[in-house]
């Protein structure tokens, strides 16, 4: 009986999700968008976030910067001139170098 109920609570979870599509989050950046390895874009796609870079622009080094401040170094994957990052993180710096090119911030709703 309790093992009807859980698949039945872990199917409906399922449909859930099915039905509602992923909650958008919006991004804010700043920094110098002078840099040539400035984001042209920020958006949410499903549980990742994709970062339109310039064409031909390397790809930028990153670091996630915690709650409590520590920077831990961040990666994702170089699709032509974009990145794809999982959306873990709440701010988001690219670096070039030790310099800071963008922060890349979630806009509190």
């Amino acid at each position: 009986m309790l093992l009807g109920v859980c698949v039945s609570l872990c199917t409906l979870a399922g449909c859930q999700k099915a039905v509602n599509p992923p909650e958008k989050h919006h991004y804010v950046i700043r920094g110098d968008s002078s840099n040539p390895l400035w984001p042209l874009a920020v958006e949410d796609i499903s549980e990742e976030v994709r970062i339109t870079l310039n064409p031909g622009a390397p790809t930028p080094e990153m670091v996630v910067i915690e709650e409590d401040g520590r920077q831990v170094a961040f990666t994702g994957e170089r699709h032509g001139d974009y990145l794809l990052v999982p959306r873990k993180f709440r701010h988001l710096k690219l670096l070039n170098g030790q310099q800071t090119v963008a922060d890349i911030i979630l806009e509190k709703d």
